[in-house]
This record gives C-alpha cells, structure tokens and sequence, in this order.
C-alpha cells in the first residue's frame, strides 16, 4: 500500500511540472536571426501634377509579434521609382541604428505628373544595414501610395483657320483618358499674346459637356489674329474644369496646345496694260491668289497714285477665287491731257470675306503702267483737202484705227466755226477692226473772200472701247489748201480790164490832140 501511494505521488508531481510548463511556454519570445523591415505610409494620397513629399514609417520588426529581431546598425534607406510614373526628388539618408521595433520616419520627395493614371503604387525603398558586427546586408521594401481615380484630360487636336489681319476659330479635340468621367466639363482656353485674342482679351471659355471615360469631344472658340500679329506658331494654354462624381466642380491640371496662325491672305499681279483712247483709258492685269486660302466674294480693287490719272471704276468683281487661280480684270481711267508719258503707279489689292459678314483685304501690290506720248489711237489722212472760196466743198479723210482692239460706233465729227458752215460735219465709221480704214466725207461751206493758201480744221473720233465705254480720241488737224488757181482768173480779168481802161484812156487824148 505504501508503494502505491508514493507512485501515485510522483505521477502527481510530474502532471504538475508538465502543465506548468505548458502554462509558462506562451510568454518565453524567440529571437530571429537577422534584422526584418516593414513600411507603413500613414498618408499615402498623391495629387497629381505636384511635387509633394510622402511620409513613410519604417520599423525594424519581427515578423511574429511575440517574437524579436537583433537590432540593425548603419542604416542606410534609398527611395527608387521603379515601376510607378514617379520621379524621386529625394536622395539616400542615413537612419543609423534601429533596435527591435524600433519606428523611423523617412520623408520622400515625389513629382506626381499631371497624367498618373489612379491607381494604388508600391514605391521601393532599399535599404542597407549591419548586424552582428560585420554582418552587411541589403533588402527592398516597398511602400504603398496612391493616385486618385479621376478624369485626365489630354488635348488631341488642334485646328486654326487663323490667318494674320483675320478672325476665325480655335478648334480643340479633347479626350478622357482618365478613370472617372467628368461631367459639366469646359475648357479655359488662354492665350496671353496681344497678337492672337479671343473677342479682345486674351482668354475664353468653351463647353464640352459630360466626357465619359475614354470618350473625346471637339470646341471651339472665337478668335482674332490681328494686323500685328506674326504668322507662326502659339502657345495655347487649356485648362479643364469638370464637376465629379460628388458634385464638386474641380479644376484639372492645366495643358498646353500649339495654335498655328497663318500668314496674311496675299496675291500677285502680272501682264499689267495700259489702253488709252484719247483721255479714256483701259488699265487691264491679271491676278492671281498666292494663298493661304481661298477668298469669297472676292473683289480686285485699284487706286491712282497720280492725281492727273483717275479711275473711273476701282472695282472688279471675281467671286471665288482658289488659290493658285487666277482673273483678269479691267479698270476705265480718265487721263488728263496733263497726265506726263511714261511710268504712272498704281495699287492693287483684293477685298474678299471667307463666307461670313466680316469683310478684310490684302496689302495692296504696286504695279507701273505707261502712258504714250502719242495718245491717239487713230490716224487721219487727208485725202482731199482742196476748197473753193464761196462754196459747198466736200473734204474726203481717211480714218484709220491703229490699236490693237476693235472699236464700235465709231464716227468723226470736224469741228465747224466762222467763217466756215457746214451741213455735214460728222461722218460714222462704224466698226473698224485693228489696222482697218475707211474714208469719211464731210461738207464744208466757205466764205467768198478766203484767200490762197493753206488752213486747218480740228477733228475727233468717238466710239465704244471693247467693254462698251465710250471715248473720244483726238484732236486730230485737218489740213485744207485754197490753191493759187483759185483767185488768178480774177486776176486776169482785172488786169485786162485795167489795160482796155488805159488803152481808152490813151486813145481819147491822141484824138483830142490831133483835134
């Protein structure tokens, strides 16, 4: 019995010392072999389109909370971008040495571009540390962060019909190319460059409306380049607006556009010709549209800079006109009988719109034009010029057209004063081709006592230049001879009377004598 009893005392003794142990094992903590680094990032937001700095906590922790890790010395943390659109702004820094749990914060400079897609991103940090004396050591930990979702708005396209000294418009493309979609979204277009405003300043708005994601939607804005302004390329800044999901109108990152503004609308002029009939001339050219665009309602203009050249019509209509094409165009002048021969100046220009009401015009081109000395397009010929005193005389001339463009309604008329009469004193011609002649006649009366010799009458054309303007061409002298023949049988007849008179005379006083 006593045997029992103390067998049963030890087996008691055992249970006890087992479960004591097992009561004890929880709280005895193991040590692991080597420094652990964990991260945390109590703030991970990222705004986009910003450098900011990130604070991350970094702490040298086993992985087991029961359990512990040797301290680490010599620490060295560098942040990288690796896989994420960051750029790292910040270097390495030194944390020295990290006990067991212990906490390092490590603040990391970031640009964020404008265009980072919303997303979650682990951000690498490496780091470099000892233990156990020499024991050195690298490792890589990462770092969440996070870019919101949002829309991202990104400007495709841009076109201009913009051309110096012209309004037109500014057309944008823009695309959602973000992870949300915007609602009530415009585009601040701005442009700070006094050549190129819109509706005289130098911003405005377009509307787009809803954009869902990776939907795109065209705007377009009012705009002038003005007479200053250079044919080149602009900077345009544009900068969304959008109402999100929470209706809370918010403001995306600016972005920047190329507008390009044309040269000024130009043209060119050839085969400048000068035509006069007289003091009525026709100034023909052609003109051509050198671009950069086609003109509407197009107008070529012209102007005298000589006072004693004046024209009469300044204006020729042409309609459309390409570019490349060209129209020939005819202006009537008056030139003064005071109007010196040779070079006179004339500008050039096109008035045109490009199918709206606003109407603009070119920088006039200046072309020369030359006045003849010999300004009469026609000969006349005398082809009987001899007059009898006291009588109804026909005079025959010959009307020859010497320009090189048929005439039509053609007639002479003789200019008839005292002493002359006449009942006949124009003569129609008709149409006369270039090189063509015809013979006029004329009746003139002339007085009794015209003596021999030689006078002269003054004669001027009209008629109808090709486009049907009326002109006179002249003065031209007609030459008329009295001839000698004309007065020398009066003569005769007096001289003969005169010697029958003195042969009477010498008769009767030798009768008388004799008697």
């Amino acid at each position: 019995m006593a045997l029992q009893a103390g067998e049963a005392v030890k087996r008691t003794v055992l249970v006890a010392v087992v479960l004591v142990g097992l009561l004890a094992a929880p709280t005895l903590a193991a040590t692991e072999d080597e420094p652990r680094f964990e991260v945390f990032t109590p703030e991970p937001r990222l705004e986009p389109g910003a450098s900011q700095t990130v604070t991350i906590e970094l702490v040298n922790d086993a992985k087991d909370p029961e359990d512990t890790v040797p301290p680490a010395t010599h620490v060295r943390v560098e942040p990288r971008a690796g896989k994420t659109p960051f750029e790292v702004l910040s270097g390495s820094r030194s944390l020295g040495r990290m006990t067991d749990g212990e906490i390092h914060t490590v603040d990391v400079r970031l640009a964020v571009p404008a265009d980072a897609p919303g997303d979650t991103y682990r951000l690498p940090l490496e780091l470099t540390y000892e233990y156990d004396g020499d024991e050195r050591e690298k490792d890589t930990v990462r770092a969440t962060v996070e870019v919101p979702r949002r829309p991202i708005f990104r400007v495709t396209a841009v076109e201009s019909d913009l051309r110096v000294g012209e309004s037109g418009s500014v057309n944008l493309t823009v695309a959602n190319v973000g992870s949300r979609a915007a609602r009530a979204t415009a585009l601040e277009v701005s442009l700070p460059n006094p050549g190129v405003t819109f509706g005289g300043t130098d911003a405005a708005t377009g509307f787009v409306g809803n954009l869902s994601v990776g939907e795109r939607r065209s705007v377009s804005v009012d705009a002038t380049a003005t007479a200053d302004a250079s044919a080149r390329t602009y900077p345009l800044s544009v900068r969304p607006t959008y109402r999100d999901r929470n209706g809370i109108d918010t403001a995306a990152p600016s972005r920047t556009a190329n507008v390009t503004v044309a040269p000024k609308q130009s043209l060119a002029v050839r085969d400048v010709s000068l035509d006069l009939y007289g003091t009525v001339g026709v100034l023909s050219a052609t003109v051509e549209n050198t671009g950069p665009a086609p003109t509407a309602s197009t107008v070529a203009t012209v102007e005298s800079a000589d006072a004693t050249v004046n024209v009469l019509e300044g204006s020729a209509s042409i309609g459309r006109l390409d570019v490349g094409d060209t129209a020939d165009v005819t202006y009537a002048l008056r030139v003064s009988r005071g109007a010196s021969p040779g070079a006179h100046r004339f500008e050039l220009g096109l008035r045109y719109d490009r199918g709206g009401a606003e109407t603009y015009r070119t920088d006039p081109v200046s072309v020369v034009a030359t006045v003849p000395a010999d300004r009469r397009r026609f000969a006349v010929e005398v082809v009987n010029g001899t007059l009898q005193p006291d009588a109804s005389n026909t005079i025959d001339v010959r009307l020859t057209n010497e320009g090189d463009v048929a005439v039509s309604d053609s007639r002479a008329t003789m200019r008839v004063s005292p002493p002359y009469e006449s009942a006949r004193p124009t003569a129609f011609a008709g149409t006369l081709e270039p090189g063509e002649s015809r013979k006029l006649t004329f009746e003139l009366t002339t007085p009794e006592d015209a003596a021999p010799g030689t006078d002269s009458l003054v004669l001027n054309v009209t008629g109808e230049t090709p486009d049907g303007r009326a002109f006179t061409d002249g003065p031209h002298t007609v030459a008329v001879t009295y001839p000698p023949e004309a007065n020398s049988e009066q003569d005769v007849v007096i001289l003969a009377v005169g010697a029958i008179v003195v042969l009477l005379v010498l008769g009767a006083g030798t009768w008388w004598l004799r008697h």
